[in-house]
């Protein structure tokens, strides 16, 4: 059993009604422990962890910290010869990562069709077209539901690119919705900051992306009008051609879905 979030939510949600574990809140933060510590002991524990999270929401910080995985992925795609790379960091070698670095940021048209925002990265392949490349270095799990998800698609079908997601994690449910309409997936299973070292441009850098992008870009012209609907967020499983592949979606009241180091397509 894959013990994603939505599950632990759930069993987190039961043993709070039944009194085993109690919730506090510091720095507009829910912190959970066991309803039987002392409140010394916890406050104690609070008074390491709550710094270094407030910390972490620190503007400057989240901006270095969105760019170390774009660096970490742009510098991969540098190096495959199989498709070219638009979107740029233009003075990487000119100063530390402390000081945010310059992005070039790929164009929003192609051959008369123009997306709203941009694409992280926009790749072209003499067979599949263009890609359209977003680099999510989040910490939460990216479910199905996620305006992250919604905006990527909203941007890959305006110019006709196969949507490519890399985030820290993603649930099953969101490799298994999207796979067959052409959307391909990474997950990076750590978040990376400032200070990029070798070892994780290392796992970023996967060098079977160029023979995933034309069996994705068969799925993704395939399912092209659901894939619209999902932007608009009016889809259901059977607007897919390929209807066998999804056979239970488990949702919410409100519809939210709830359900390698590698790429997966």
């Amino acid at each position: 059993m894959r013990i994603d979030p939505h599950v632990l939510t759930s069993t987190r949600a039961a043993l709070m009604r039944e009194g085993v574990i109690a919730e506090t809140r510091h720095s507009g933060a829910p912190w959970y422990h066991l309803a039987s510590k002392p409140m010394t002991e916890v406050e104690q524990r609070l008074a390491t962890l709550v710094p270094i999270h407030r910390a972490m929401q620190n503007r400057p910080f989240l901006m270095r910290m969105g760019q170390a995985l774009e660096i970490s992925v742009y510098r991969a795609l540098k190096e495959q010869s199989a498709f070219h790379t638009f979107g740029a960091f233009l003075d990487l070698d000119s100063h530390d990562d402390s000081t945010l670095y310059q992005k070039e940021e790929p164009p929003s048209s192609a051959s008369g069709r123009t997306m709203v925002g941009r694409a992280d990265f926009v790749l072209v392949t003499k067979e599949s077209g263009l890609a359209a490349v977003e680099v999510k270095n989040l910490r939460e799990w990216l479910y199905p539901d996620r305006s992250e998800i919604r905006e990527l698609l909203a941007k890959a079908v305006a110019v006709n690119a196969v949507p490519v997601l890399i985030a820290r994690r993603m649930p099953y449910v969101t490799f298994r919705l999207f796979n067959p309409c052409g959307v391909i997936v990474h997950q990076t299973y750590n978040q990376r900051f400032a200070q990029a070292d070798h070892e994780l441009a290392e796992k970023a850098r996967h060098k079977n992306l160029p023979q995933l992008l034309p069996e994705a870009r068969e799925r993704f012209d395939e399912n092209c009008s659901a894939t619209i609907k999902v932007v608009s967020r009016v889809a259901s499983p059977a607007m897919f051609p390929s209807g066998k592949w999804l056979p239970h979606l488990i949702c919410s009241p409100t519809g939210s879905f709830l359900g390698g180091s590698r790429w997966d397509a």
